[in-house]
């Protein structure tokens, strides 16, 4: 039976987001992370079962922590325009301290979990910060249009655009809603 190492799960998870945000996750390996956490890789395979896994759980840690400030900014919003473009700024946050996912696959066939599902749940996590948003002003745009904003937060985030090269866009779709 494994030894449980108090806290080394949360040392571990600390370890390779420092590693994932420095040198990154091309250097990124699980001897790197067992020996600044002072265990064998061996142990730290009965926490994590490969490198995917732990920096799985690293994106997860930072996405629970994202969408608790995406959900606080769209409480605090003035505007439904404002809330949108905090929400899309801070998705790009999110982003850009995660630049790596975009050069490491993380298709994983075995649990049939793929980037489609994953885009999906992030769309609709999406959707429901914007409907929090909206039902604070008294704005109902529809399903249809909901799920385009959320949409285009997450495919213009993605691929970097400023706020500023959308906005107008964005507004346009608010004002076309308004009660």
């Amino acid at each position: 039976m494994p030894k449980i190492i108090d806290s080394l799960r949360d040392n571990a998870i600390r370890e390779a987001r420092r590693v994932l945000t420095a040198p990154g996750y091309r250097t990124f390996t699980m001897r790197q992370i067992a020996a600044a956490c002072g265990v064998a890789a061996g142990t730290l395979y009965n926490y994590f079962p490969s490198k995917e896994y732990l920096v799985g759980c690293v994106v997860l840690e930072d996405w629970q922590a994202a969408l608790e400030v995406m959900d606080a900014l769209m409480r605090r919003a003035a505007t439904p325009g404002q809330g949108l473009e905090e929400l899309y700024n801070a998705m790009r946050r999110f982003e850009e301290t995660h630049q790596y996912l975009t050069t490491f696959d993380i298709r994983d066939g075995k649990d049939g979990f793929e980037y489609d599902d994953r885009h999906l749940l992030l769309r609709r996590q999406l959707e429901g910060l914007l409907q929090t948003l909206l039902n604070r002003f008294g704005v109902d745009p529809g399903e249809d249009i909901t799920v385009f904003l959320a949409e285009c937060v997450l495919s213009f985030s993605t691929k970097k655009y400023p706020y500023s090269q959308i906005r107008q866009a964005f507004n346009k779709l608010l004002k076309g809603v308004n009660p």
